[in-house]
């Protein structure tokens, strides 16, 4: 608000009060994703709304009834959130949120060991690229680190695959002796 007094020549006094209101344009938003989710089936992703123009204060208000700037602890699927600015002007932003496949393991071919010299060949997919491969035997011990296992003696194996993110899947197959 602004004041405005006038004193004339013989000292009276005028006073008026007005306010100058600015234009602010309506707000609009943004949805960026500040951590993906970092492996199939977890529910750890979050998110931030970016808002430009507006008057402040703003209001948030999530699909999942919060109502911070930002919000975490999520799993795969649309979210949105409406942005109510300081003089009741609303926008709305969406944004879906994907999760990595799951790793998929593959025993192609399990060959039949007649001493040591057994193996399997497997085909690894899904995930995210950047695979390690640890093959253990019943005992636990490590006896390869590569995708196919090869000059094993027959028993019961367990392949664990760890993706570039840490995530990890397993499974469990038997070299049998040939018939």
């Amino acid at each position: 608000n602004y004041t405005l007094s006038l004193t004339d020549c013989n000292g009276c006094v005028a006073r008026d009060t007005t306010r100058v209101n600015c234009f602010t344009p309506p707000p609009t938003c943004t949805v960026t994703v500040v951590d993906s989710i970092r492996c199939f089936g977890d529910c750890n992703g979050r998110i931030r709304v970016e808002v430009m123009d507006g008057a402040i204060p703003f209001t948030y208000r999530w699909s999942n009834d919060s109502t911070g700037i930002s919000v975490s602890r999520l799993c795969t699927g649309t979210y949105t959130v409406t942005v109510t600015d300081g003089s009741n002007r609303t926008t709305t932003c969406t944004i879906n949120l994907t999760q990595p496949s799951r790793i998929n393991i593959v025993v192609n071919q399990i060959t039949p060991s007649s001493g040591s010299n057994g193996g399997a060949t497997t085909t690894i997919g899904g995930g995210t690229p950047g695979y390690t491969f640890s093959w253990t035997n019943s005992q636990g011990s490590v006896v390869g680190s590569s995708k196919d296992l090869s000059n094993v003696a027959p028993g019961d194996y367990r392949l664990l695959v760890t993706d570039s993110k840490g995530c990890t899947y397993s499974v469990s197959g038997t070299v049998s002796q040939p018939t």
